[in-house]
Parts: structure tokens; sequence; C-alpha cells
């Protein structure tokens, strides 16, 4: 769980984790019964999760994904018609 993303990279929330954990993530404060795009930076390219659908409240749960090398992983949630928000996912 990670509560509220950021909206630009330099100040997204961080979750930590081990090579092969499996991270679902759940973020707060996007547009309420909307639809999102989450997306993962991998080598200076975004590949895409899969979309979401938010809940009433504004929350959602994101495709679970695992990391199999240690680094630092940009995870980016795209609101339809919204401004992206940010997560960084550190794999030890």
């Amino acid at each position: 769980s990670v509560g509220r993303a950021a909206g630009a990279p330099r100040t997204a929330p961080i979750v930590t984790g081990a090579a092969g954990d499996a991270f679902k993530l759940r973020v707060i404060g996007l547009p309420k019964s909307s639809t999102a795009t989450a997306q993962i930076r991998i080598g200076g390219r975004y590949y895409s999760l899969g979309k979401v659908t938010t809940t009433a409240r504004g929350s959602a749960v994101l495709p679970a994904f695992s990391a199999q090398r240690a680094g630092t992983y940009l995870v980016k949630v795209v609101p339809a018609g919204g401004k992206a928000r940010y997560i960084k996912v550190v794999v030890r």
C-alpha cells in the first residue's frame, strides 16, 4: 500500500522490497470513478502495467508486478484526462 502518489518524480513516495518480490500498489487521490493507465519505467522506457478503474473515493490497486533486478523503478499512473502521478519502487 502506498497512499497518495506525487505529481512529480522527484517527490514520489518510495516503496522498498527485495528482488523477486511482488508489488501490488494501492494509490489514493486519483479522480473518482474514472480509469487510469499504470506504467513502469525500465531502462529509460515506460512499459504498460495495464488499466485500472478508480473507486468512488478515488483509489485504485495497480496491477501486480515483480522486479527481478535491484534498482529504482518509477511507476506512473495517468488518469484519463488528468495529470500523471508517480511512485518510486526501490528493489534491493
